[in-house]
C-alpha cells in the first residue's frame, strides 16, 4: 500500500510548514506497508460494523449530534488524554482563529460512552 497523491501532498505541506521534520520521513518498508494495510482493514471493518448498527437502530438511536457555535477560543474543546501543546503552535493558532462550530457526536460502543468533536471553519 502506497501513500495516495493527496497524502503525499499533505505530507509535503506539513514538511514545508515545519510541522514535521523531513528527517523523520523515511521510505516505506514492507513492515510499514503491512501496518498501513492492517490499519486500513480495521477501519473498513469498523465502518461496516457501525453502518450495520445504524441500519438496525437508525441514526437517531445510534448517535447524538450536538452542534455548538464557537464565539471565543475558550469554547473550543481541548483533549483530555494528551497535552494540546503536542500540536504545533501554527496549527493551534489556525484552529483558534478560524473555528466556527463544534460538531459533537456522542455514542455508546462496547459499554463505553464516546464523544468525538469535529471543529469546523
Amino acid at each position: 500500500m502506497s501513500l495516495s497523491k493527496n497524502s503525499k501532498l499533505l505530507m509535503s505541506f506539513l514538511i514545508d510548514k515545519k510541522c514535521i521534520s523531513n528527517i523523520h520521513h523515511k521510505k516505506q518498508t514492507a513492515k510499514t506497508k503491512h501496518i498501513l494495510k492492517t490499519l486500513y482493514e480495521e477501519v473498513k471493518l469498523a465502518d461496516k460494523y457501525i453502518n450495520s448498527h445504524i441500519l438496525k437502530l437508525g441514526p437517531a438511536k445510534f448517535f447524538k449530534l450536538q452542534i455548538s457555535k464557537i464565539s471565543n477560543v475558550s469554547q473550543i474543546p481541548k483533549p483530555k488524554m494528551f497535552n494540546a501543546d503536542s500540536f504545533p503552535t501554527e496549527i493551534r493558532k489556525h484552529i483558534d482563529e478560524t473555528a466556527l462550530y463544534d460538531l459533537s457526536y456522542t455514542f455508546s460502543l462496547l459499554d463505553r460512552e464516546i464523544k468525538v468533536h469535529f471543529i469546523v471553519e
